[in-house]
């Protein structure tokens, strides 16, 4: 065991678990309010990023 690689995937783990959390508070608030714009500004930034981010 390396314990570089045990703290990167660890940060790295934490990193997916804090997006997905802002994804399911998006999604949560498009389907409650049943329009993009009236869910949270800085949701939907963070979206654009992450989704920059993965591409």
């Amino acid at each position: 065991m390396n314990p570089l690689w045990y703290n990167v995937s660890e940060w790295l783990g934490a990193a997916a678990a804090t997006a997905f959390g802002y994804a399911m508070a998006g999604l949560f608030q498009l389907v409650t309010h049943r329009s993009i714009w009236k869910v949270d500004v800085p949701i939907l930034v963070l979206g654009v990023f992450y989704g920059i981010l993965a591409a």
